[in-house]
C-alpha cells in the first residue's frame, strides 16, 4: 500500500499521513500510508517566505525564507523535535478555515525520520489539540462541528509526507532522489530532518571517520542542491555531543562544536540553540543572543 518514488540514485519511501484508518492504527505501528501523487512542474514552484511557522524567535531571522537552512541544536530533551513538529504543522495548516484564522501557510512538507519516532496517532492527536486552542483564542466565531473539524484535519495532514531513514547512505540515497518527489508535489514548501546527528555514532562506530565525512558531505551537497533548485525552506535538528573527556559539557548551553565538518557549518544560515531552562539562544559569529522561551506541556509547545 505504499507509494514508491525511485530514480537512478536509489529508491526510498515517501508515504501520505492520513490515508490510513486511523481507529486500527497501533502505537508502534508505522507513521503513515500512501496517497495520490498530484500532478505539477518546476515552474509551478511559487513558494516565497513561509513566515515564522509558529516559531516566534524566527523573526529575528525574517522567518523561513525560501532556501534556507535552520538548525535546531541542543542536549536530548530539550524540545528539538517538539519545535520542528510545531513549524511543520502550521506550515500544513491552511491560512484560515470557515472565519477562523489559523495562521498555517497550506503547503506541504517532507519529514525525513531519521530518529524513527514520529507516530501518526501522535501527530493527529496534536494537530487536534493546537486546533482545538486556535478556536478556543478566537471569540465570535461559531466552533466547527465534529466532522468538520475532521475533514480540516484530513486534509490538512494529507499534505505532510514522511519517510523512515535508518542508515546515512540511506538518508544520502534520500536526498539525492528527492528530485522526483519536488518536480510531482510543487506545494512542498519544508524539509525537516530529524535528526541530522542522529546516525553519528553508527556512522563512527561502523566506518570511522573517514565514512563518516564522506557521507556528510554528500548530505551537504544534496540539500545544498534541493534548496538552490526548489526554493524550499530546511529544518535540521542536531542533538549535542557529550565529551568524553567533559561529561559536564552539556552545562554550557550556549557553547556549539561542530562536529558535522565544515560542509554543514557553511551550510546553516541560521543556528538556534536550546538549552535545557528552555530558553532559545541564536548562535551567530557575533556572539549568543536570547531570542525566548518556551515549554512543552502535554506535547504542545508554548512561548513566553
Amino acid at each position: 500500500q505504499h507509494q514508491q518514488h525511485n530514480d537512478r540514485n536509489g529508491s526510498y519511501l515517501i508515504f501520505h499521513v492520513l490515508d490510513m484508518d486511523w481507529d486500527d492504527i497501533a502505537p508502534d505501528e508505522a507513521s503513515v500510508s500512501s496517497g495520490a501523487t498530484p500532478s505539477s512542474s518546476l515552474s509551478q514552484r511559487k513558494h516565497g517566505n513561509l513566515g515564522k511557522l509558529g516559531l516566534p524567535f524566527m523573526a529575528s531571522v525574517g522567518g523561513f525564507s525560501p532556501g534556507i537552512l535552520v538548525e535546531l541544536y541542543g542536549a536530548e530533551a530539550t524540545g528539538k523535535t517538539a519545535l520542528a513538529l510545531h513549524a511543520t504543522l502550521m506550515a500544513i495548516l491552511p491560512a484560515t478555515y470557515k472565519g477562523f484564522q489559523l495562521g498555517g501557510q497550506g503547503c506541504s512538507a517532507v519529514w525525513l525520520d531519521v530518529d524513527l519516532k514520529l507516530r501518526a496517532r501522535k501527530v493527529k492527536k496534536l494537530l487536534g489539540s493546537m486546533l482545538e486552542k486556535i478556536f478556543a483564542s478566537q471569540t465570535g466565531q461559531i466552533k466547527p462541528h465534529e466532522q468538520e473539524m475532521e475533514t480540516l484535519l484530513s486534509s490538512s495532514l494529507s499534505r505532510l509526507l514522511i519517510t523512515p531513514i535508518e542508515t546515512s547512505v540511506e538518508l544520502v540515497a534520500t536526498l539525492y532522489s528527492m528530485d522526483s518527489v519536488l518536480e510531482t508535489h510543487a506545494d512542498v514548501g519544508l524539509v525537516v530532518i530529524d535528526s541530522i546527528s542522529g546516525l553519528y555514532w553508527i556512522d563512527q562506530s561502523r566506518s570511522g571517520d573517514s565514512r563518516h565525512a564522506a557521507n556528510q558531505k554528500d548530505v551537504c551537497h544534496a540539500l545544498q542542491k534541493l534548496m538552490q533548485k526548489y526554493s524550499i525552506s530546511v529544518i535540521a535538528t542536531k542533538g549535542m555531543l557529550m565529551s568524553t573527556n567533559n561529561p559536564n559539557s552539556s552545562s554550557h548551553p550556549t557553547i556549539h562544536r561542530e562536529f558535522m565538518g565544515e560542509e554543514w557549518r557553511m551550510l546553516v544560515n541560521h543556528r538556534f540553540v536550546l538549552s535545557e531552562s528552555g530558553q532559545i539562544i541564536q548562535n551567530t559569529s557575533y556572539g549568543h543572543q536570547v531570542r525566548g522561551n518556551f515549554c512543552i506541556e502535554k506535547d504542545m509547545v508554548c512561548f513566553s
